[in-house]
């Protein structure tokens, strides 16, 4: 809930806050609405840790589609690596993102 609320509210003001949650592995899938709404914080390290979060399992899925969702081509290569994932939403949301990206 609270990771929601956050992540709808995001905005370049709280970019550091965001990107430390989002980031803190102890939170777990609490994140995925924070790891979701990165792109909002217009930082220019939200590529980079939204490519980190793709091997952490809780927010996998919300870091694919937001990279899709920024059409972010570098993530290309590791997010078709996620096509066979064992988990059913991180394969959709691999196959969702590559469409937006064009791959």
């Amino acid at each position: 809930m609270i990771g929601n609320g956050l992540g709808i509210f995001a905005s370049p003001a709280v970019a550091d806050e965001l990107i430390s949650l989002a980031t803190a592995r102890e939170y777990g899938d609490a994140r995925s609405q924070i790891v979701l709404n990165l792109p909002k914080v217009k930082s220019g390290d939200v590529p980079r840790v939204l490519l980190e979060l793709l091997d952490a399992p809780t927010v996998a899925a919300s870091a694919i589609e937001a990279l899709g969702k920024m059409k972010f081509v570098e993530a290309r290569e590791r997010i078709e690596r996620l096509l066979d994932h064992s988990n059913t939403n991180v394969r959709n949301q691999a196959k969702k993102a590559l469409k937006r990206i064009g791959g």
